[in-house]
C-alpha cells in the first residue's frame, strides 16, 4: 500500500511539473489547460481508456477538449485521479456525481454516494431519489425510498412533490410499507399532485387510482373528492363505480376486502 501511494504521489508530482505529460485537457466552457498522462487517465476509468485508445482523434491529438464540464470540476476530477482525494461539498456534489458516472470513475462515484446519504431530508429526498435512479446509485436509491416511505406525510407537503414524474409517484404510493395513518392521506397526496396540472395529468389518473386502497378511504372523501377528480376520466369513473358497488360487502367482510387486493398498508405515524 505504501508503494502504491508513493507511485501515485510521484505521478502527481510529474503531472504538476508537466514532465512526460502527453496530452493537455481543456473544457469547452473555460480557458484552463491541464497537462496529464494518457496512461494514468486510461488506467483510472474505462471511459478514458476508450477515449484515448479508440478510433477518435483524441488518440493522437496533443490537446483535447471535454464538453459539459467546467474548469473547476475538471481540476477536481484530475486531482482525484492522481491523488484519490476529493473535497466534496453541498455545492459541488451533484456535478461530481454526474461526472463520476459519465467518466466511469466508480470509486469517486461511491464517495459521492456516501456523502449524499448524509444529506437526505424531506426537502431534497425526491430530487436525490431521481439522481439515484439516473446514475444507478443502488444504496442511495434504497435509502431514499425508505426515507420517503417513512416520512411520506412530510414529503407530500413539499414543493418538490408537485413536480415529480407520474412514474415516481406511482412507485411511492404503490409501496406496501408506506407510513401513513389512513389511506386518506395517500389519496390527498395523489389529488394534490393531480390538480397541480390537471389537464396534462388526468390521463395518468386511472393507473394511479388503481393502487389506492379505495375501500379504506373515508366514505365522504370517496363520494366527493375522488368522484370530482375522476370527472374527466371514464376509466377512473368505471373503477370508482365498481368500487362503490362492492364497498358495502367489503366493509362487512374483511376476507372479501383482502381478496379484492385492498390490504391495508403499514399503519404508523411519520418518522420525522
Amino acid at each position: 500500500m505504501l508503494y502504491q501511494k508513493h507511485i501515485l504521489a510521484r505521478l502527481n508530482e510529474l503531472r504538476k511539473a508537466e514532465i512526460l505529460c502527453d496530452v493537455i485537457l481543456t473544457t469547452d466552457k473555460g480557458e484552463k489547460r491541464i497537462p496529464v498522462h494518457r496512461l494514468v487517465l486510461a488506467a483510472s476509468s474505462s471511459y478514458f481508456n476508450s477515449f484515448f485508445t479508440g478510433t477518435s482523434l483524441a488518440r493522437f491529438s496533443r490537446e483535447t477538449s471535454l464538453s459539459g464540464i467546467s474548469d473547476e470540476a475538471l481540476e477536481i476530477i484530475i486531482d482525484y485521479i492522481y491523488s484519490s482525494k476529493v473535497l466534496l461539498t453541498e455545492d459541488n456534489i451533484r456535478d461530481l456525481l454526474r461526472l463520476s458516472s459519465e467518466f466511469h470513475l466508480e470509486y469517486l462515484k461511491q464517495e459521492c454516494e456516501r456523502f449524499i446519504l448524509k444529506l437526505i431530508d424531506c426537502k431534497n429526498c425526491l430530487e436525490l431519489r431521481m439522481l439515484a435512479g439516473l446514475y444507478n446509485c443502488k444504496e442511495l436509491l434504497s435509502e431514499t425510498r425508505k426515507f420517503i416511505s417513512r416520512n411520506f406525510n412530510a414529503v407530500r407537503t413539499t414543493k418538490a412533490f408537485h413536480f415529480i414524474s407520474v412514474d415516481l409517484l406511482l412507485e411511492i404510493i404503490s409501496d406496501e410499507d408506506l407510513h401513513v395513518n389512513t389511506e386518506d392521506q395517500v389519496y390527498e397526496a395523489l389529488s394534490s399532485w393531480l390538480n397541480f396540472d390537471y389537464k396534462s395529468r388526468i390521463s395518468s389518473f386511472p393507473a394511479l387510482l388503481r393502487v389506492i386502497r379505495l375501500p379504506y378511504l373515508d366514505r365522504k372523501l370517496l363520494t366527493n373528492e375522488v368522484e370530482f377528480d375522476a370527472r374527466e376520466s371514464p376509466q377512473s369513473q368505471k373503477l370508482l363505480s365498481e368500487t362503490m358497488k362492492n364497498i358495502t360487502a367489503c366493509e362487512r367482510n374483511r376476507t372479501l376486502m383482502q381478496s379484492l387486493g385492498t390490504n391495508p398498508r403499514y399503519e404508523s405515524g411519520c418518522h420525522l
